[in-house]
Order: C-alpha cells, then structure tokens, then sequence
C-alpha cells in the first residue's frame, strides 16, 4: 500500500528533459527512446536547432558527432544549458526509476558500464541467500540477511553503506 502512495505520486522520470540523439545510428534504438522518454513525461527531438529546446543529448559512439559540437557552441554562448551524456544516462535512469546526476555520465568523462548489471548481480544474491536455510532466519532470510532492509531503489543500492549484518 505504501508502495502503491510513492509510485502515485513520484515524478516521472524525464518530466521537464527533451533528450536527442547524437550518434545512434540504429533507428529502431532511436524509436524506443523517443516511445520511452514521452512515456515518462519527457520530449524528444531529433534535431538540435534554434530555438534550443533540448536539455540532454544522448551521445553513442567514438566519434565527436555535429550536434556535439553544435551543443558545445549553444552552451559556450549562453544560449542553452545541454547537458552532454552517454546514452547509459538515459537507460540507467529510466531503469531505476530517477534521473541520475548527469555528471558522471558526460562525454568527456569515459563512458560508464551500464549500472544494470550491478542489479542483476545483486538479484542473483538475494536468490542464492534466499534458498540457503541458516536456522533461525530461514523464512525470511533476505530480510534478515540485510538487516531487515532490502535496496530495492538505486539510492539505496548505490548509498555506499554496507547492510549490516545480524549474528544467528
């Protein structure tokens, strides 16, 4: 029931972004983040022009593409504030629920591993740690495991605190 109170009343994810792709070159990638960003209340715009309305341009690939540069004159001439980040943003933002601070993910920094991995890491534990039996805790082993919380949000999983972990 709480869960069911946070969700009707959390943000969308991209309310307020206009994202555009630099770099993707699949089309059918391309179609997906335009269905996902308005999805979750964002725009999309394939074109970076006059009036600058993007906010984020998804950047894919090795190369400085035109809309980079183009993106980099806008901010340099206080026209736009466009942020600039690997595509990975988008999807790691999109999968846990919030947008992720930018900084990280800049082009000019090495592009990130995907963070959805980490999760699927941390799933396989829960489940190996579930069907272990360790006395006591055995019905709800995960919980007790944990402290009696389980991360299910990025910022619980990503906070840099270890869970605590009860003696039997």
């Amino acid at each position: 029931m709480m869960s069911q109170s946070v969700q009707d009343h959390r943000l969308p994810v991209f309310s307020g972004v206009v994202v555009c792709p630099s770099g993707i070159t699949d089309i059918t990638r391309r179609t997906e983040i335009c269905k996902l960003v308005t999805a979750h209340q964002g725009s999309y715009a394939p074109k970076l022009e006059r009036p600058v309305k993007v906010t984020h341009l998804l950047c894919s690939g090795d190369e400085e593409t035109d809309k980079m540069r183009l993106a980099e004159k806008f901010k340099t001439r206080g026209e736009a504030d466009i942020q600039l980040v690997w595509e990975e943003w988008f999807w790691d933002s999109l999968h846990y629920g919030g947008r992720f601070d930018e900084a990280p993910y800049h082009v000019r920094n090495p592009r990130p591993e995907p963070r959805a991995h980490i999760d699927c890491t941390y799933d396989m534990i829960r489940v190996v740690i579930e069907v272990v039996d360790i006395g006591p805790c055995s019905r709800n082993t995960t919980t007790c495991i944990l402290g009696g919380r389980v991360p299910t949000r990025s910022s619980d999983f990503f906070s840099g605190k270890t869970p605590s972990i009860p003696t039997p």
